[in-house]
C-alpha cells in the first residue's frame, strides 16, 4: 500500500520535470508550532486520556517544530513538510488508608505520558485557478506514547513502580487538499491549505493552516499563523488493539526563506 502511494507521487511530478519554466524555491524554517493537545491514547485495557491546555506549552510541556519546501514551476507545485511535537502529561494520584486502622493501603502515584508525534508530507499541486492549487500526496505518522507509574512512597499494600509502551507506530495515508496564496501588497500576504485522508491506515486524518505572511524583502519572510490537526485510528498489533484519537491546534510562528 504505502509503496505504491509514492510510486503515485513519483510518476505523477514526473510529468513536468521536462518544463522550461525556472523553479521557485521556498523553504520555511525554523517553524515553531506550540499547540494545545486533546484526545486518548489506549492499548488493551489501559486507557490513557491526554489534555494538555495552551498554558501548559510555556512549562515546556508541549513543543512543536515544523519545516515547509515548496517547489513551483509554473502551474506546478511539489513540496514537502515534516513536523515533531513532544508532549508530557502529569498526574497524581491521592494516597489510599485503612478506614479502621489507618493504615496506608495505596501511597498514592505519579503517572506521566509522553508522546512523540511526527507527521511528514510529500505531496505535488497543480493551479486550477489563480492562487488556488490542487494538492495530492503521502502523509507518514509516527506515533509513539510512553507511560510510567511511580509510587510516591514504599508504604502500602498497592505500590505500583514501572513504564509501559503503549503505542509505537508508522502510519501511512493518502491524501488530498487545496491551497491558497494571495499577496495583497508587497509586504502582507495570506496562505490557507487544507487536506484529508482518502485511503491508508488512519481512520481520520486532516489538517488545516491559516498563515500570514510579511516580506521583510522578497527574499526573507515572516510566517505566522495558527494549524489544526486531527489523526485517529485503531488497529491491532501483536494481539492486542490500540487506539489514538489526538486533536492538536495552536499558533505557529516561523522564518521563511525564499530562492
Amino acid at each position: 500500500m504505502k509503496y505504491g502511494l509514492f510510486l503515485l507521487v513519483f510518476l505523477s511530478a514526473s510529468v513536468f520535470a521536462n518544463d522550461q519554466e525556472e523553479w521557485d524555491f521556498l523553504l520555511v524554517f525554523p517553524m515553531v508550532w506550540a499547540p494545545s493537545i486533546e484526545g486518548s491514547v489506549s492499548s488493551g485495557q489501559d486507557v490513557v486520556r491526554v489534555d494538555v491546555p495552551f498554558e501548559n506549552i510555556w512549562d515546556g510541556l508541549a513543543f512543536g517544530l515544523m519545516g515547509d519546501f515548496y517547489a513551483t514551476k509554473g502551474k506546478w507545485l511539489v513540496g514537502a513538510r515534516a513536523n515533531y511535537l513532544y508532549m508530557k502529561d502529569s498526574t497524581q494520584t491521592k494516597g489510599l488508608n485503612g478506614p479502621i486502622t489507618g493504615s496506608v493501603i495505596s501511597p498514592g502515584h505519579d503517572i506521566t505520558t509522553r508522546m512523540h508525534l511526527s507527521v511528514n508530507d510529500l505531496f505535488f499541486g497543480y493551479e486550477v485557478f489563480p492562487n488556488l492549487e490542487l494538492l495530492t500526496g503521502v502523509r507518514h505518522t509516527y506515533s509513539q506514547v510512553e507511560l510510567d507509574i511511580n509510587a510516591l512512597s514504599n508504604d502500602g499494600l498497592i505500590n505500583v513502580n514501572g513504564s509501559a509502551l503503549l503505542a509505537k507506530e508508522h502510519l501511512f495515508d493518502w491524501l488530498v487538499g487545496i491551497k491558497y496564496n494571495k499577496y495583497f501588497d508587497d509586504r502582507w500576504g495570506i496562505s490557507v491549505s487544507a487536506d484529508f485522508n482518502v485511503v491508508g491506515d488512519n481512520d481520520v486524518n486532516h489538517g488545516f493552516n491559516i498563515m500570514g505572511i510579511y516580506q521583510f524583502t522578497e527574499a526573507h519572510n515572516l510566517w505566522f499563523g495558527y494549524r489544526y490537526l486531527n489523526i485517529a485510528n485503531e488497529m491491532k498489533a501483536e494481539g492486542v488493539n490500540i487506539e489514538i484519537d489526538l486533536v492538536e491546534k495552536g499558533p505557529q510562528l516561523g522564518y521563511a526563506y525564499r530562492f
